[in-house]
């Protein structure tokens, strides 16, 4: 998979994985799970599309190393917000 280097120097893949419209946790894995073995390492996904086990299961199964995958995701407002106040 082709990268491209961000600013900050990181390595991101120039192709991704999006994971909204996969309510079915099992599904979502599974899909996860081959999208894992053709190649992908960059998945976005969010909570509010409510399958971030999902993909974090599908992670584990694999046992490709942390390292090696750009995850992106969105947080709810309130979450944010939360964070904000404790920090």
């Amino acid at each position: 998979m082709q990268t491209i280097i961000l600013n900050n120097g990181v390595k991101m893949p120039i192709l991704g994985f999006g994971m909204l419209n996969m309510p079915d946790l099992k599904e979502c894995q599974r899909v996860v799970e081959e999208a894992l073995e053709v190649g992908y390492r960059l998945f976005d996904t969010s909570q509010i599309y409510g399958n971030e086990e999902a993909l974090g299961a599908a992670i584990k199964a694999s046992g490709i190393k942390r390292e090696e995958l750009f995850i992106t995701t969105k947080i709810f407002k309130q979450n944010s917000l939360k964070q904000g106040k404790n920090q």
